[in-house]
């Protein structure tokens, strides 16, 4: 649903939600005043919360992948939850 955002909303939700970044960092890394960041960010996530609603059998399907992920990580010995259900990739890609 990302990919359906337009380019500068997608760019500021994917630096924001997705890279974790800071909104200074961005409005920097864009040359953007950060007031601009703020209302892109603001009108991306309206934009997804509409195409979400519009698309609400998805819900149903992501709910139900959410479900195998975390039935996975379960039979692997994870302690999963909806945040992190596979905790021991973490460990296993950042061991020293």
């Amino acid at each position: 649903m990302i990919a359906e955002l337009s380019h500068d909303h997608r760019e500021i939700i994917v630096l924001k939600d997705i890279q974790g970044l800071p909104l200074e960092e961005i409005s920097g890394m864009l040359d953007l005043p950060l007031g601009t960041v703020k209302s892109r960010l603001n009108s991306g996530h309206w934009q997804l919360q509409e195409l979400i609603a519009a698309n609400g059998h998805l819900a149903d399907e992501i709910a139900e992948g959410t479900q195998i992920l975390l039935d996975r990580a379960a039979v692997f010995g994870g302690p999963a939850d909806r945040h992190h259900p596979f905790p021991f990739a973490h460990d296993a890609c950042h061991a020293p």
